[in-house]
């Protein structure tokens, strides 16, 4: 049986910035090498956000570079895309 997590508190307890919303939207659809994702969030913490999605097994560094979801982190999927949903229908306003 692989992990997932469930309820509003654990995520909350998981992921605790807007930095770490906007590397798991980015990583929501496939992976993406760590320079793209420097150019697509907007935070100096991005090393920080990495670290800790890291530390909870939410993403991993792929071999080739790129960082990608978990399984665990995958069943965060639902909720990306409606975030991204929700996104997309105010104009594109990210976290």
């Amino acid at each position: 049986m692989e992990p997932t997590i469930h309820g509003l508190q654990e995520i909350r307890a998981l992921i605790s910035s807007p930095v770490q919303w906007q590397v798991l939207l980015q990583l929501s659809e496939h992976p993406v090498a760590t320079r793209d994702l420097r150019q697509r969030v907007t935070s100096g913490c991005l090393p920080w956000a990495l670290l800790r999605l890291w530390q909870h097994q939410l993403i991993w560094r792929r071999a080739d570079e790129q960082w990608a979801l978990t399984a665990t982190g995958a069943t965060l999927r639902p909720i990306l895309q409606a975030i991204q949903t929700c996104t997309d229908q105010k104009g594109g306003t990210n976290l």
